[in-house]
């Protein structure tokens, strides 16, 4: 028979076991979960898993009862599914990076028709925003859309955005894909002025108002 605590710990192991399993026969190559978790966020929930896997199998240990050798060599899956999980975002972000209506400084500067440095400045106070991958410094590019709305919707609906200091490929993410709040890509509702700003606010509001997700 066990005591409470010893039946908690091990319930928390086998818990923490089959999270594990999930994320290995389940790991998506996509830009975001169907939950709208992206992949940056996505690498933060399986940091998590392993994190409350590791705790599981040393507390595990701690009772006193051996566990499995099996068990415990299993232990590191989720370390490999955390890696894995890492170059499949890494490739699929830099294949978006890539696209053609993500533009280089360069390219958008010919296409606006506005100096570098003006659109630098741009992105420096949130009235434009650009990818980059993790870990760089340059070599932004700039979803093309963004040079079609008008100035003053999407300074408004980044500035929200920003306010929430999410990160670059979480507000892609957003802005790109279709919103239950709003039946379509907030991106299509900046560029229709048909569409009151207030509704892609709350949307905003909806989708992180009351989570970090994204958050850097």
């Amino acid at each position: 028979m066990y005591s409470n605590l010893e039946r908690r710990q091990r319930e928390s192991l086998h818990v923490a076991e089959n999270r594990a399993e999930y994320v290995a026969d389940n790991d998506p190559a996509l830009p975001a979960l169907a939950n709208g978790v992206t992949l940056h966020g996505f690498e933060r929930l399986i940091q998590k898993i392993v994190e409350v896997q590791v705790k599981a199998v040393l507390a595990a240990a701690n009772i006193g009862h051996s566990v499995d050798a099996t068990k415990a060599g299993n232990a590191t899956a989720p370390t490999d599914a955390l890696a894995a999980a890492r170059a499949r975002g890494a490739a699929t972000m830099r294949a978006e990076l890539e696209r053609s209506d993500n533009l280089t400084l360069e390219g958008a500067a010919a296409l606006s028709g506005m100096s570098t440095r003006h659109i630098n400045q741009l992105r420096n106070e949130g009235k434009l925003y650009a990818l980059v991958l993790e870990g760089h410094s340059r070599g932004f590019r700039y979803p093309e859309w963004q040079f079609h709305a008008q100035h003053a919707r999407l300074a408004t609906v980044l500035g929200a955005l920003h306010a929430r200091k999410l990160h670059c490929w979480t507000i892609h993410d957003f802005l790109t894909k279709p919103s239950d709040h709003l039946g379509r890509a907030p991106r299509d509702g900046i560029l229709d002025p048909e569409v009151p700003v207030e509704n892609i606010l709350q949307a905003v509001e909806g989708r992180f108002g009351d989570a970090d997700q994204g958050a850097l």
